[in-house]
């Protein structure tokens, strides 16, 4: 039967694959009437039941595999909110730490100052405003450590909640069963005459094709840098941000992948700290066997002088595997490479 071929096309082929598998449909019908009937069955009701068949074992194998898709992409989406979450309490956290210690910090300056003044004509005053400002100091310590230490949990869930399945059960579920459809077509190959096996063998033998092509292939994996890739975008769009991206077919390995992840990650959360953006652009591509990462954005603040342990962390993770982060910063638009 031509039922998992048809199913196959319906996955791999979407543009014409309702086209193509209804050619293979009428194909297959018209080889079972000119072709492959055999004389025990009457070639009308055949070719009807062959049809009948093959539509069956196309459209469940169809369902079955999309199934196991959905379920990975429903467990990336789930890791993909959740690390927006952790990226947004991350925020949060940061903007009750500034606004809690911004003005006693004011206050610590004005006591200072006026300190300062009264040394040379007043001690007594000076050093009632000094005991002030460390007062205040102290109070803001502990407002910063009371905030830190309240911040809850930010670890990223390492599988997703509720009661879903994985896509590993999923691919497990649809090896199963294939397996099982493979042999009831082998039960039923033997139980036709013999001098007609060769014929029907070709059922069992397309399952097992497709058995290894949509299991044993990479069909459900998800690498970090596309979930990523897509947190970044909905982080900065919620932001106000124009963003566009570019992602090339990048085959990368694993270790290489998360590394990428992370250093997207660092540089969009630097984006939201620490410019005023109005856009934001996103390159990843393949040349020469070398893979760049590549973000920039506008409404940068002029270069500090020290680096920050953000930029230290990712170029320390990009060395580690022989590449090379560079930064750039011209005209209020500051560029960050990453080359593995």
């Amino acid at each position: 039967m031509s039922g998992p071929l048809i199913g196959l096309v319906l996955l791999v082929a979407p543009r014409w694959s309702w086209r193509l598998a209804v050619l293979l449909l009428l194909v297959e019908g018209v080889l079972w009437n000119v072709v492959l009937s055999p004389p025990y069955l009457p070639a009308v009701n055949g070719g009807i039941w062959v049809l009948i068949a093959a539509a069956d074992g196309a459209l469940g194998l169809f369902g079955l595999v999309r199934l196991a898709q959905m379920t990975g992409e429903l467990a990336a989406t789930q890791d993909e909110l959740a690390k927006a979450a952790v990226l947004r309490e991350r925020l949060s956290i940061g903007e009750r730490l500034v606004g809690a210690v911004e003005d006693r910090v004011s206050l610590v300056a004005r006591h200072a100052r006026s300190a300062l003044r009264w040394l040379s004509t007043t001690p007594e005053d000076a050093r009632n405003e000094m005991v002030a400002a460390g007062r205040i100091a102290r109070e803001a310590v502990s407002e910063g450590r009371r905030l830190y230490e309240g911040r809850g949990h930010l670890d990223i869930p390492s599988q997703p909640t509720g009661t879903a399945p994985t896509p590993q059960v999923a691919r497990a579920v649809l090896a199963a069963v294939l397996a099982l459809f493979a042999a009831q077509n082998l039960l039923n190959v033997l139980a036709v005459p013999t001098e007609y096996q060769l014929r029907a063998v070709g059922g069992p033998l397309a399952l097992v094709v497709t058995i290894l092509v949509s299991v044993a292939t990479p069909l459900l994996h998800w690498r970090h840098s596309e979930s990523e890739f897509a947190t970044a975008t909905s982080v900065l769009e919620a932001s106000g941000i124009d963003v566009t991206t570019h992602r090339a077919p990048t085959p990368l390995a694993a270790d290489a992948d998360t590394t990428l992840a992370i250093v997207l990650r660092e540089a969009v959360t630097n984006v939201l700290r620490h410019s005023t953006a109005h856009r934001c652009a996103i390159t990843l591509a393949t040349d020469n066997g070398r893979t760049t990462l590549r973000i920039s954005n506008d409404g940068a603040p002029p270069p500090a002088d020290a680096q920050g342990r953000g930029l230290a962390n990712m170029r320390n993770r990009v060395e580690a595997l022989g590449g090379l982060l560079t930064t750039k910063h011209s005209r209020g638009t500051f560029v960050v490479v990453a080359e593995l």
